[in-house]
């Protein structure tokens, strides 16, 4: 019989591996489909060949729209530990100021997609803001970047 405590270590083992590449996938799919609604949001008028209607004017289906806003608000509430972070591709300064933090949660998936929300800042769209602002405060907090008070 294998002690208990081999077993819980082949289980993380595993369990760790397994985290590393679902949170590839997972990344790469959410990128996906971020930058799927800016694309469609920047060309709609173009795609519909309606010359006169501005970029952004003409709403995208509510599918679409409830579409990104789940998977926006799954993202806030995604926390992967810290053992995952090291297969996400960022640069290793970012790693090595991620490791430091003393919790073992952390939410360094959200880096690889901050060139997508900065775009997505300026969405038409009242409940993409303010996800997007939710998910850059809880990057901001990730970083140690917490807002300081003035008064």
């Amino acid at each position: 019989m294998v002690p208990s405590y081999t077993c819980e270590a082949i289980d993380w083992s595993m369990r760790s591996k397994v985290s590393k590449i679902a949170i590839i996938v997972l990344m790469t799919r959410c990128e996906y489909i971020l930058n799927k609604f800016l694309v469609d949001k920047n060309d709609l008028a173009a795609f519909l060949k309606y010359p006169y209607i501005i970029a952004g004017e003409q709403p995208l289906p509510k599918v679409r729209i409830d579409e990104i806003v789940y998977v926006l608000q799954e993202l806030a509430r995604l926390v992967i530990h810290s053992e995952t972070v090291s297969a996400l591709q960022l640069h290793s300064y970012l790693k090595e100021g991620l490791h430091k933090e003393e919790n073992h949660e952390s939410r360094a998936h959200l880096l690889i997609l901050f060139p997508s929300f900065c775009e997505l800042v300026i969405s038409r769209e009242t409940r993409v803001r303010e996800l997007v602002l939710v998910l850059l405060r809880l990057i901001s907090a990730n970083l140690g970047l917490e807002k300081v008070n003035a008064g």
